[in-house]
């Protein structure tokens, strides 16, 4: 299973220093016509994601285990929403993703969090691009890790289910599009994008109803 990889509703980007073998992502390169690009160096990697992401993109950044259920569910669902999902599964892999791809602005963040999460939230909630950041625990972490909101303002939800926290996630996705739709529209002249996002907006609000 690879380490990092690039999902989005548009020609997908697959960045591993692996050959990809796993059912589910040949599954997903096969359905969206993908060009799969293999590298062996972690900067090669890094480089060919940040070029690859437009600014505009309104991006879903996952970091757990691979073999989560909650990756599977985002995987499923939030890749057909025009909104591109980046999985990572180690902390260097995370970190430079954000520091080289400053540039795309609006960032949704999914940690699979555990009891040494302290050291990962305060990293990652210092980075401008980072919008929100929702934490999915055990149900026995709750009340430890719900403490965690007193200190960084942008944990926008921390839930012991998948189902919960996608549902969250969409609903945000969709108040953020719609937002951005009338920016585009008000402040940018910008027809066409508001289109784009309205009509994103539109397709998250009947997710919901699926979920």
């Amino acid at each position: 299973m690879s380490d990092i990889n690039t999902l989005s509703s548009r020609p997908l980007l697959k960045i591993s220093p692996h050959r990809i073998s796993s059912p589910l992502s040949n599954a997903t390169i096969e359905e969206n016509n993908v060009l799969t690009h293999e590298l062996s160096e972690p900067q090669k990697q890094s480089s060919s994601t940040n070029t690859d992401v437009d600014p505009d993109t309104l991006a879903v950044l996952y970091f757990g285990q691979s073999d989560s259920s909650l990756r599977t569910a985002l995987i499923k669902n939030v890749t057909t929403q025009d909104i591109a999902l980046i999985l990572f599964s180690k902390q260097e892999q995370l970190w430079h993703w954000l520091d080289t791809t400053s540039s795309v602005r609006n960032v949704f963040v999914i940690i699979q969090a555990n009891m040494n999460i302290a050291y990962i939230l305060y990293r990652i909630h210092a980075y401008f691009s980072v919008r929100s950041i929702f934490l999915r625990c055990k149900t026995n972490e709750l009340n430890s890790f719900k403490e965690l909101r007193t200190f960084y303002i942008k944990i926008n939800g921390i839930y012991d289910e998948d189902a919960r926290i996608l549902i969250k996630l969409v609903i945000e996705l969709a108040l953020f599009s719609e937002e951005k739709g009338d920016q585009d529209r008000e402040n940018r002249n910008n027809e066409l994008g508001a289109q784009r996002n309205y009509q994103r907006a539109l397709n998250l609000c009947a997710l919901v109803r699926t979920l």
